[in-house]
């Protein structure tokens, strides 16, 4: 209980305004949860944690939630939960098995070891069903910063990465995310040698670009998705760096004509959850929106969806699994 007091981080630099009034409104275009045949569907969230426990927490329940929305692949940040630990993994999988016939779950967290399941941060990547038949590769961030998969299309590569960037001010404790990051970071200057080290935030915005740089190299087409804790559209964003050096467009600011609405966390006034997408993509859209909080999976944060023509995106229909 201690351990988990000190660790209580703030999410957003508005943490302590009240809730908004558009938090039960949806923008962009509604879910429907029967998605048609020719549709793939990718599901955001921040889940603000698992409550990790010997039943999974809040795992079946979520998955339960993503098997009902025909969500083929689920991107998730927060799962406030130590996923190196044996256990806990196996546990995720074996419900994830419950659930789907076939799945890949790729989790992520920093190195850092905790005595209880719970731990702050992280973030996963779940494809389900048939579009594990795409898979090409995956990927984890050595601090949990992000997970990611790779899917083999008729033409091209599409990654999927699944972020989040620690908030800028965080609370007491040494095992927050952004201390974990922070202590990481230090042993690595030290066996570097160098002079000076990056703060968290810093590394983040770093580290993420050259990821991307990287994959861009190998032809892939990039989703980026997550919690980045800051808006976009501000001069100072470093995510907003990444944007305009990588070439990515922010998907819900072009379709919603506004990079500063909707609100995404439930005590701050900006839009700090969002999708950054190579150009090339953005005609397969068939849809995408903001949920209202709490609609399907309880959570802090909204969740978001984008719906994809399959046919469009992979240049061929995916045949399902026996």
């Amino acid at each position: 209980m201690i351990e988990e007091l000190n660790t209580y981080t703030y999410d957003d630099l508005d943490d302590t305004q009240d809730a908004m009034p558009n938090q039960c409104e949806t923008y962009g275009d509604n879910l429907e949860e029967e998605a048609q045949h020719d549709t793939t569907r990718i599901y955001i969230q921040n889940l603000n944690g698992l409550r990790w426990d010997e039943d999974g927490g809040r795992w079946p329940f979520i998955c339960n939630v993503l098997a009902s929305m025909q969500v083929d692949v689920a991107c998730f940040s927060e799962l406030n939960t130590d996923t190196n630990k044996y256990k806990v993994r196996t546990a995720m999988e074996s419900i994830c098995q419950r659930h789907f016939q076939q799945s890949r779950l790729v989790a992520a967290t920093t190195s850092h070891t905790t005595r209880r399941a719970y731990k702050p941060g992280g973030t996963a990547i779940l494809a389900c069903n048939n579009i594990t038949t795409q898979i090409k590769s995956h990927s984890r961030d050595r601090m949990g910063r992000w997970s990611s998969l790779a899917f083999t299309a008729a033409t091209q590569t599409i990654r999927i990465i699944s972020a989040y960037q620690v908030c800028q001010y965080h609370g007491r404790g040494t095992t927050t995310a952004s201390s974990q990051q922070e202590a990481q970071l230090i042993v690595e200057h030290q066996q570097a040698n160098h002079s000076s080290r990056l703060s968290p935030r810093q590394a983040f915005i770093q580290d993420l670009q050259a990821f991307i740089s990287l994959s861009q190299a190998l032809k892939e087409a990039i989703i980026l998705t997550g919690d980045f804790n800051e808006a976009i559209h501000e001069q100072q964003s470093g995510m907003r760096g990444i944007a305009n050096t990588c070439g990515l467009v922010d998907l819900f600011a072009s379709r919603l004509g506004s990079p500063e609405i909707p609100s995404t966390y439930q005590r701050g006034s900006k839009r700090i959850d969002y999708v950054l997408i190579s150009p090339v993509l953005l005609p397969h859209i068939t849809a995408a929106g903001y949920e209202p909080f709490g609609y399907r999976i309880p959570s802090d944060h909204r969740g978001m969806y984008i719906d994809f023509s399959t046919d469009a995106l992979f240049q061929h229909t995916i045949a399902p699994l026996a």
